[in-house]
Order: C-alpha cells, then structure tokens, then sequence
C-alpha cells in the first residue's frame, strides 16, 4: 500500500514534522511526499533506518533544528528546498543506507552545516544542487559525490575518515577550505583550497 502525503504544512513541532520508520524495505511500501513544508520543528523529514523507497518531490524545510535525516537508503528527493536550518541535511550510516539521490536543491544558510553526513556507507549522490554559506562535513562515510552543482560562500569543506567522495563539474563561486584530514578538532597540517 502507498502513503500520499501532498500540501502539508508542519509547524513547531518538538519531534519531526514527517517521520518514517522501517517499512520492511519493499518498493511497494513507500510514501509519496509532495509540495509540503517543515517550519521550525526539531526535525523537519526524518527517514529513520530502513525506511526506504519513498518519493519526495517539491518539500521546503526552513528554521529547523536539522531540515532532513535519511537514514534508511533508496529515497529519491527531487526539488528540495533545506534553509537556515542548524543542519540542513543529515545523512547517517545504517543497514541499507544512502545509495540515492537529491536532484535540484537549495540547500543554504545553515547555522552549522549545509551537509552533514555521518557514518554513510553505501555513497550518497547531490545532483544539480547549489550549496551557499554553509560548512560542509563528511565524516566516516563513503562515496558522498556532488555533481553538476554551483558552491558559492562555502566557508569549509571537511572529511574525516572519508573516502571515495567527488565533486564533477561543480562551480566553486568562492574558494572554500578543504580539510581533507580532519579529526575534529584540527587538520594534521592539510589544508587545500581550491
């Protein structure tokens, strides 16, 4: 059975605005999110471990604590909008984690991180995205790749523990720092800029 969810608006909630847990990872039990918003929830869409296959398409996650978490793998989210959240997307290791999609985002002015990716081990693909003032962090993932974007008042770029991550035909409108061992508190001597 599907879930459709279209025009909803979550408001001031203290848990998520949309929550998703298991739903035993088969294609046909997904939810289709479409044309809704998160305001000022600590969550605003929150994918938990092994909540996979649901379809989002045109959501806005705005002043959150942290705008999206997915966690569980295969959610593919076109047209997303993730600002001044204190996070704007979280991607976190799990089971079946990652191994999909943000297609055509705005992912912009986070208080900490427009990208935070932790422990992801099946990669994560950011696709036509445009990426303004915001640090970005992946630690102990792999295979986070951005494609076809636009980076503009990107202050950093941090890996820690990370490997197989790219950027193809990206535009950096700004030259951020790479820290490309990073081990939280400091970079062991390598910084690069681009």
């Amino acid at each position: 059975e599907r879930i459709l969810i279209s025009n909803c608006a979550f408001y001031d909630l203290g848990g998520a605005g949309f929550y998703s847990r298991t739903n035993g990872a088969t294609n046909f039990s997904s939810a289709q999110i479409s044309n809704s918003y998160a305001y000022q929830c600590r969550i605003g869409f929150w994918f938990a471990d092994r909540a996979e296959y649901n379809n989002l398409s045109n959501i806005k996650a705005h002043k959150n604590e942290i705008g999206i978490i997915l966690k569980g793998g295969n959610n593919l989210i076109t047209g997303l909008i993730s600002t001044y959240n204190d996070v704007n997307v979280k991607l976190e290791g799990s089971l079946n984690d990652g191994h999909t999609s943000i297609s055509g985002g705005e992912i912009n002015h986070a208080n900490t991180y427009n990208v935070f990716s932790d422990g992801l081990t099946l990669g994560y693909t950011f696709n036509s995205c445009a990426f303004y003032a915001g640090d970005i962090y992946i630690k102990d993932s792999k295979g986070v790749r951005f494609l076809n974007s636009e980076f503009g008042a990107t202050n950093n770029i941090y890996f820690q523990n990370s490997t197989e991550s790219s950027f193809t035909n990206v535009a950096f409108l700004a030259n951020p720092a790479f820290y490309l061992k990073w081990n939280g508190t400091n970079n062991n001597g390598v910084e690069s800029e681009v």
